[in-house]
C-alpha cells in the first residue's frame, strides 16, 4: 500500500534563520514495523545534517561517502537541533553549547552518561530506510 506522508518537510529553523533542506512529501512504501523509506541518499549532502520526521519523531539524518547515520534531533542538555550542528566526520557537535555526540553510539565524549539515540539505516536502491 502507498501512502503520502508528511514527515520529509523542513521542520525547524537553524540558528541563523537557515532551514534543513526540504525534501517534500514522496509517496513512502509501508510494511509493517520495519524499516521505513524517508528519503533518497541523493538528497543527502555529506558533511550536512538532515532533519526529517518519522512517525511523530524527530530525526536528524548524516551522511558519511555512502553510509547514512541516524540520531534522536534533541539534544538531551538543552534541546538543541542536532541537524543544524557541526559534523566532523562520525561526530555531531551541538550547536546549542558544542556537546560531541558520536553518530554511530550516540554516546557523548564529553559528558559521562549523556547520549542520544541512534537508528538503524539501510540504504537500498539508492533509498535510505530507517527503522524505529
Amino acid at each position: 500500500m502507498w501512502v503520502k506522508v508528511p514527515q520529509l518537510a523542513a521542520l525547524a529553523p537553524a540558528p541563523g534563520g537557515a532551514t534543513a533542506p526540504a525534501l517534500g512529501n514522496r509517496p513512502m512504501r509501508r510494511t509493517g514495523p520495519g524499516p521505513r523509506t524517508v528519503c533518497r541518499l541523493s538528497d543527502l549532502v555529506e558533511g550536512r545534517g538532515t532533519l526529517v520526521r518519522l512517525a511523530g519523531r524527530e530525526i536528524a539524518l548524516f551522511r558519511l561517502g555512502d553510509e547514512v547515520l541516524a540520531v534522536d534531533n534533541a539534544c538531551p542538555h538543552r534541546g538543541g537541533p542536532l541537524a543544524f550542528g557541526d559534523q566532523r566526520g562520525a561526530v555531531i557537535h551541538c550547536p546549542v553549547h558544542a556537546w560531541p555526540f558520536h553518530l554511530r553510539t550516540g554516546r557523548c565524549a564529553e559528558v559521562p552518561g549523556a547520549s542520544v539515540r541512534t537508528y538503524r539505516v539501510r540504504v537500498q536502491g539508492g533509498r535510505v530506510r530507517v527503522e524505529l
